[in-house]
């Protein structure tokens, strides 16, 4: 049962910004917001991470900087039941399969990534309880580091996630230091593998079957600039955030509004 709960016998209540914050709907669409920030224009759009709206993706591959996925850093112990097989997956490593067929498209080979791990306060939560291994879900969590340490079990996420992108065409990128008090960690290219879980089609990814919120994923674009050449390397930024926590999503939102305008002031000096 839900730990925040609204009161319907209020008849003359007025939602606060903190009940609207608590609110949840699935993205069913696609969605595009243009915000000016230092006088650029930043357009986001917004696009739901069900099986049936990642076939809608295709509309909004051309002409972006970065692409920001969500993920439910809390998911690594929970499952849903395939529509087709019936057989029972795992959440976060469906996000996986999804964010491994993504990213390393053909269409998204010039654009920067920017993970969100979200959910971290229940992630939190979830193994100071100590009552959920890590290691039970993914037997390839590595010796050293401790399943009962949220700091260790970050670190991991973030590994596993960045092995995944084609090494032969992205770096690791430094955090901004105006992000730094929401990151666990540095994750490297040499993370560990997961067998089994490569996905190179992305068309065979829209078909796949995946848990309702297991995955989300945003496209940040840009004003698009004509005949800018192809970056040599992808950057990786990567974020641990708790979508309630109003003072952490404005830290994260500065910092990716300053990763993005560096992302095109690159592009416009390499023009």
């Amino acid at each position: 049962m839900s730990r925040y709960a609204l009161n319907p016998n209020l008849w003359d209540y007025t939602p606060t910004d903190e009940d609207i914050v608590w609110s949840r709907k699935p993205t069913e669409s696609i969605i595009e917001e243009e915000i000016i920030v230092h006088h650029a224009s930043l357009v986001f759009i917004d696009v739901g991470g069900q099986t049936k709206e990642r076939r809608k993706w295709c509309q909004c591959f051309s002409d972006m900087t970065s692409v920001l996925f969500l993920i439910a850093s809390s998911h690594y112990d929970e499952h849903y039941q395939d529509r087709v097989t019936k057989e029972f997956r795992n959440k976060l490593r469906e996000a996986m399969i999804v964010f491994e067929g993504l990213i390393n498209h053909v269409a998204f080979r010039r654009v920067s990534i920017i993970i969100f791990f979200n959910k971290t306060d229940i992630l939190k939560e979830k193994v100071a309880a100590g009552q959920s291994n890590i290691r039970d879900e993914f037997p390839n969590y590595p010796a050293r580091f401790d399943p009962f340490r949220l700091q260790d079990v970050q670190t991991f996420m973030v590994e596993a996630f960045v092995s995944l992108v084609n090494q032969s065409a992205s770096e690791s990128a430094p955090v901004p230091a105006t992000a730094r008090p929401a990151i666990a960690g540095r994750g490297s290219l040499s993370g560990p593998s997961f067998s089994g879980t490569t996905r190179n089609d992305i068309a065979g990814i829209m078909r796949r079957t995946s848990a309702p919120g297991s995955a989300n994923t945003a496209l940040a674009v840009s004003t698009p600039k004509p005949n800018v050449p192809p970056l040599r390397r992808r950057m990786l930024y990567r974020h641990f955030t708790t979508a309630v926590d109003r003072r952490n999503i404005e830290t994260v939102f500065h910092a990716m509004q300053d990763t993005v305008l560096q992302i095109n002031l690159r592009r416009i000096m390499m023009s």
